[in-house]
């Protein structure tokens, strides 16, 4: 791209890439140290838990001494084009409702893999077509949001991926070389900083901050890919709000562990978590925003029309950490879909799979909809 001609990324960002000036450059430099310092100094947001079927189990408080925190490694050679998909197989004969997670090393966070240039054209209309089923956020949660754009932005991307993403001769913008945008490393708002985002990565992402009575609220989202939830209806609502009576046993059996968890984790990227929820899909549609789950009040019928074929396994793999900065919770959720042949082409794994279903019990099987799908899905992984 020629330094010298105009650029205009969507969604307003819009400014002309010259020759820095060094005026220019001490104004964005010290710009970026007035934003940094704001993080660090500014009293923690009271404000605001999460989507998706959030489970997880106490983690030790230490902290990890800054000589022993893992650093980032570089991925100079790296060619998601030719990086297939993780294969995620996570369901067990019999389910339960558990804290289950482990540790997350930094370098992954973020991951790319060959659907990557097709997933991000989707999520761009998704995000152009569906604003405000898609991103949003509070007052409350801008500095969150622009401590979170920052990182990834200015440090993670070109430095995990410096193949896919580099940095200006100023330093001062980013470019993203799948689809030639480019960006500032300190958001103009947290709406373009949201946009950004859900642009230029396949992962979705809500951000959570304590109200004054240190319940953890959804304070910002870009959500590209939802699994029967629509977060611009719930921002601020707490998370047994979101939750409960939807998901069986969540409130009695975790509730009080997910607050004590997300206050008691500490913060910084290297202390982050994951987990990984699974559940059946009746098309390869990423964004459904409804009609996934069953409520109170639902009757559930079976859909003859459903074909077997065309179901697939809707994997969620999904990240926790703490802002070093404001406090917030960033919650990750990479989405992964695989179609039922599939599974099925996979020795012993359509018989895994059936028992796995058979195993969710009455209310789990009720809240998933099995009984809308689930015949004919157990029918064909077992013919």
């Amino acid at each position: 791209m020629n330094a010298s001609s105009d650029i205009r990324p969507p969604f307003g960002f819009e400014f002309v890439a010259r020759s820095p000036t060094v005026v220019h450059a001490v104004v964005v430099a010290l710009g970026g140290c007035l934003v940094y310092l704001s993080f660090l100094s500014r009293k923690r947001i009271a404000s605001l838990p999460s989507p998706g079927d959030v489970i997880i189990e106490e983690q030790k408080s230490e902290e990890i001494p800054s000589s022993l925190r893992p650093e980032l490694e570089p991925l100079p050679n790296f060619n998601y084009a030719t990086t297939a998909p993780k294969k995620i197989r996570p369901y067990k004969p019999k389910f339960h409702l558990t804290m289950g997670i482990q540790s997350n090393h930094p370098n992954d966070l973020i991951l790319l893999d060959r659907t990557y240039r097709s997933r991000l054209a989707y999520r761009r209309h998704l995000l152009q077509t569906h604003p405000t089923e898609t991103y949003g956020h509070l007052p409350a949660a801008s500095w969150a949001v622009s401590e979170f754009y920052t990182y990834i932005i200015s440090q993670h991307l070109p430095t995990r991926f410096p193949q896919h993403f580099s940095k200006s001769p100023s330093g001062t913008l980013v470019q993203n070389h799948t689809t030639t945008n480019t960006y500032p490393i300190i958001s103009q708002s947290a709406p373009n900083a949201l946009r950004a985002l859900g642009e230029n990565l396949d992962e979705d992402f809500v951000f959570l901050l304590p109200g004054d009575d240190g319940i953890w609220r959804v304070s910002a989202f870009v959500v590209c890919f939802p699994n029967g939830f629509n977060l611009g209806e719930k921002l601020g609502w707490a998370l047994g709000d979101i939750h409960s009576p939807a998901v069986p046993g969540l409130e009695q059996k975790l509730g009080k562990s997910l607050e004590r968890f997300f206050t008691k984790l500490q913060p910084g990227v290297e202390n982050g978590v994951r987990r990984v929820n699974w559940g059946i899909a009746r098309s390869q549609e990423l964004f459904t925003p409804d009609g996934i789950h069953v409520y109170e009040g639902e009757e559930v019928h079976e859909d003859s029309a459903i074909r077997a074929e065309e179901c697939c396994l809707r994997v969620e793999r999904q990240t926790l950490w703490k802002l070093p900065g404001t406090g917030a919770i960033v919650f990750g959720i990479k989405t992964y879909m695989y179609p039922l042949p599939e599974i099925k082409a996979e020795e012993g794994e359509a018989e895994r799979l059936a028992e796995a279903i058979e195993g969710l019990g009455d209310d789990m099987g009720w809240y998933k909809a099995r009984g809308v799908w689930g015949k004919t899905v157990l029918e064909y992984l077992r013919s």
